[in-house]
């Protein structure tokens, strides 16, 4: 048929009040809001039909990696912000799409795509370290599918890296959990410490792996560094910056002795 779906008539306006001309947003809207029809049925709406109908394309366009700001959407549904961020909630649990909220969605969500890599890596730390004290037959019960975990690694991601997020979106999705997410955020940043801590020894075997190729095979200096390094683990990491002046000075000295060792004699140039 070439007629419309109710779907689409209801879509229609409030999707060209947000902008939204992204035609796989627009057909996932379209699904979502068929089936908040079916699952709540005509006497238990949520909301307006205005509000459902902006609800669902706000989830559509988070689906589809593109942002769509909350104050945005709360004047387009032409409710109070509370009144929309509980229709908001209400249908995501209907749809059970609060579980499919994770770093990538929220990243966007939240405008700090550019932390997501960072976020990812703080939420696996995190999840390795779960798993650590767990006993092996009780590791695949771990689930970190609820939107809070994401949320506290990507604030912390963020924090570390000074990128602004939009916190009033964060407060809406973890309704209530104020206390739940600081414990987790401190959690999450100790989490970062050890990231940092392991990138830092890596970045010091990468340097005595060159000062070796640079140095003769008798050069203590280097023979020392390496066996400090290769027993990192039972000593405290020294200040990075200090190390790599220490080391580099040492590289020069050895690269010179090098240099000199190489250097013909009088003999061989007669």
């Amino acid at each position: 048929s070439n007629y419309p779906m109710v779907e689409e008539l209801v879509l229609r306006p409030p999707a060209r009040r947000l902008g939204i001309r992204s035609r796989p947003v627009f057909d996932r809207a379209v699904e979502l809001l068929r089936l908040v029809d079916l699952k709540c049925g005509q006497g238990t709406q949520v909301s307006s039909n205005n509000c459902r109908a902006v609800v669902c394309l706000e989830l559509a366009a988070a689906e589809n990696s593109e942002r769509l700001s909350r104050a945005d959407a709360v004047r387009a549904s032409g409710q109070k912000k509370k009144v929309y961020e509980s229709a908001y909630q209400t249908i995501e649990k209907v749809l059970g799409l609060r579980s499919r909220l994770g770093i990538h969605e929220l990243a966007v969500q939240c405008g700090c795509s550019e932390v997501r890599e960072l976020a990812q890596s703080i939420m696996t730390k995190y999840e390795e370290n779960v798993k650590a004290k767990l006993s092996a037959d009780r590791r695949c019960d771990v689930d970190l599918s609820k939107p809070i975990f994401a949320i506290a690694a990507l604030q912390t991601a963020a924090r570390k890296q000074k990128v602004r997020i939009d916190k009033k979106i964060l407060q809406s999705l973890i309704s209530g959990q104020c206390a739940a997410l600081t414990k987790l955020t401190s959690e999450m940043k100790g989490c970062l410490k050890q990231i940092d801590d392991e990138r830092q020894e890596k970045r010091s075997c990468q340097m005595l792996d060159l000062l070796e190729d640079v140095s003769s095979d008798g050069d203590l200096e280097a023979q020392a560094a390496k066996k400090r390094c290769q027993t990192s683990d039972e000593m405290p990491l020294e200040d990075y910056e200090q190390w790599k002046s220490r080391i580099l000075a040492a590289a020069e000295k050895a690269i010179a002795a090098g240099k000199g060792s190489m250097k013909p004699s009088n003999e061989e140039l007669s």
